[in-house]
């Protein structure tokens, strides 16, 4: 009874989006209009090529047309890109050639003033410090830059607005700070010890069984413990569990897949809006949004279930201890990965010796820029509550045959590397929206390029996933665990 009824969400699910789709055929979703795109949304000049100008300043900027209809200037969320805001990038020094063959007249007339939408479309105020002095100085003259470029391609003017300044002959170099070597610190000292340990497990073997740091970073004792048979009647019973784990996170990184593509510069956003508004896209992606809650359903269940069968076999242990024992190993087996991947998150364009462009501020430096300001509201788990404006690492915002399949050996093992997965998975999709060769280029979306980066995703997020699970998760948990357990011991001896 229990089995099925954690199974009835997943009909649910289905159920959902069978209607999703059939509300979607009767036209009652909303869809993709027909008012087309004024000027292409991005559009950059040659990066590389700025590296050779002085100054060698490559600016982001965000462009403002005078909304021409009622949806323009709406504060609902949409699906699609806004077709009134643009995105440029600009070689500072390259404008200002453009625009000394100018005359006073023409640069008064294309100096546009700030066009009021009720709507954030620019992400400059939360660096607002760093890029003040660069539209202070160079404002004006990329306003009348993108204008001049707009009306002779376009015959249209807009307002611009700096939202990010590059300087392209430093970027790419090393320039530490407290959080770079932090992280430096902790990887390295992650990866000496499990070197360590485990040349020492095995060249000790069995011998070393009371070494605390020892078995706990051991990658032969944790591949035992993660391909290990279920032990009690229990855990055989909710086996299928860690299946559908795998099948739920998946889904999961698909539609982030699909939502990166509105964040991510394309070269052809109204493929990208026509795909979404198609029926089949929608009756996928709409169930999709439950599929997060369904964790917070399956780690419920199991919790319960462990703690009535606790009540039942021994019910004199259970009390403010076993509850803050409980609380203690959920927090021991999920803050080691969480904050070491949002440590990593306040360093995320730094690659020593790469330069990730302008695309890489899209996909990386801003999620760093983000996560370096507002890093306090994830260590206190705040980043969900509307007052906290700014959030980094957004995707941590909560923390029958079928049932054969689900329940296997090989699925309940990757089954326990779903946490790694989702944690890395932000990573894993940034890094593939990069093109070295390219890095002033909107990338082009097709149908075939999201299910070749969800496959690639999710492949590459668990295979790095078993690494991080052997080499960090389970190490930390059965070390903190252990300590843990000592520490409590020695309190109620006192």
């Amino acid at each position: 009874m229990t089995h099925n009824l954690l199974l009835l969400p997943c009909y649910l699910l289905l159920v959902n989006g069978l209607f999703g789709y059939r509300i979607s055929v009767l036209g009652l979703s909303g869809g993709a209009d027909e008012y087309g795109y004024i000027a292409p949304l991005f559009d950059y000049d040659n990066y590389n090529a700025c590296r050779h100008q002085q100054p060698a300043l490559y600016c982001l900027a965000k462009v403002v047309i005078e909304p021409v209809r009622n949806s323009d200037n709406s504060t609902r969320i949409i699906a699609g890109p806004r077709k009134n805001v643009l995105e440029r990038g600009v070689c500072v020094a390259q404008c200002a050639v453009e625009i000394g063959q100018l005359n006073a007249t023409e640069h008064h007339r294309l100096l546009q003033p700030k066009i009021d939408v009720p709507y954030m479309y620019t992400m400059s105020i939360f660096w607002k410090e760093t890029i003040e002095q660069y539209i202070n100085r160079y404002g004006e003259l990329v306003n009348i830059c993108i204008n001049n470029r707009l009306e002779q391609k376009h015959n249209i003017v807009a307002y611009s607005e700096l939202e990010y300044c590059l300087d392209v002959k430093s970027a790419g170099k090393i320039e530490l700070d407290w959080l770079k070597i932090t992280f430096a610190a902790v990887l390295l000292s992650f990866l000496v010890t499990f070197l360590i340990a485990n040349v020492i497990d095995l060249l000790g073997n069995d011998r070393l069984k009371n070494q605390t740091i020892v078995t706990s970073f051991s990658v032969r004792r944790n591949v035992a413990l993660l391909l290990q048979e279920p032990k009690t009647e229990l855990t055989r019973d909710f086996a299928y569990i860690d299946g559908l784990r795998v099948l739920i996170c998946s889904s999961v990184l698909l539609s982030h897949c699909l939502l990166s593509a509105k964040f991510t510069p394309i070269s052809n956003p109204e493929t990208f809006v026509q795909i979404y508004y198609n029926p089949i896209t929608l009756g996928i992606v709409t169930p999709l949004a439950m599929l997060v809650k369904m964790f917070f359903t399956i780690s419920g269940l199991l919790l319960t279930v462990h703690v009535l069968k606790d009540f039942r076999t021994k019910p004199q242990a259970v009390g403010w201890y076993y509850f803050t024992t409980k609380f203690a190993h959920r927090l021991i087996r999920l803050l080691p990965v969480y904050y070491f991947f949002l440590l990593h998150a306040t360093v995320y364009d730094w690659y020593p010796g790469i330069d990730t462009g302008i695309i890489g501020y899209k996909t990386m430096t801003m999620e760093r820029l983000l996560c370096r300001k507002y890093w306090w509201s994830n260590v206190l788990f705040l980043n969900n509550l509307p007052l906290v404006v700014g959030q980094c690492f957004g995707h941590t915002w909560y923390l029958s045959s079928i049932r054969r399949f689900l329940g296997s050996r090989p699925m309940a093992a990757v089954g326990k590397l779903s946490y790694c997965a989702y944690m890395l998975h932000p990573t894993l999709m940034r890094i593939f929206s990069l093109s070295p060769m390219m890095p002033d280029l909107p990338v082009e979306f097709t149908v075939g390029s999201l299910f070749s980066t969800w496959l690639c995703v999710t492949v590459g997020s668990y295979l790095f996933g078993a690494i991080v699970y052997l080499c960090l998760e389970q190490p930390m948990s059965l070390l903190l665990r252990r300590l843990y357990g000592e520490y409590s011991r020695e309190k109620k001896k006192i």
